[in-house]
């Protein structure tokens, strides 16, 4: 084939352009945590050290790639601790399988260990006041999650 015959094979134009801005459908929120966010989430699982990152729920080494970041109150509110590390949580799996496929499928062991909770008002929808259960130190124990990617001993102070 010649020279002259590739040129004549190229489109003129894109057969569908992109556009130039992509936007959410109008009443839809993005569902993605911003990367700090998820760093943050994957480093308070690796104790310290994303690399070392296990899933929070079953405790099964993940490494720095592994796993997804969920959100544990996923109702669309525009409430800024939504967004943050403190409603984060790193499990194994996707929606299909693992830890992520029970807290997507809303299964009552993960309501119940804080892995996924219900969307509404008041303190017991708050991700920064509801425990998760977690395996640390060989023991299983209630901590929650703050803001600054730590877990903590007690709930926050504070209404």
């Amino acid at each position: 084939m010649s020279h002259v015959s590739l040129i004549k094979l190229r489109r003129e134009s894109p057969r569908h352009s992109a556009p130039s801005r992509y936007s959410l459908p109008q009443g839809r929120r993005s569902t993605h945590f911003p990367q700090r966010v998820k760093l943050a989430a994957r480093t308070r699982a690796g104790d310290g050290d994303p690399y070392m990152a296990r899933c929070e729920w079953c405790h099964v080494w993940l490494g720095r790639d592994g796993g997804e970041v969920r959100r544990r109150v996923a109702d669309g509110s525009t409430y800024p601790v939504l967004t943050s590390v403190a409603n984060a949580v790193l499990l194994c799996g996707n929606r299909n399988e693992g830890c992520s496929r029970k807290a997507a499928r809303r299964e009552f062991e993960a309501e119940a260990g804080g892995w996924f909770i219900r969307g509404g008002e008041g303190p017991e929808h708050d991700p920064r006041r509801v425990p998760v259960l977690v395996s640390l130190d060989g023991s299983t124990v209630f901590r929650w999650l703050s803001e600054d990617g730590r877990y903590a001993a007690q709930a926050p102070a504070g209404g």
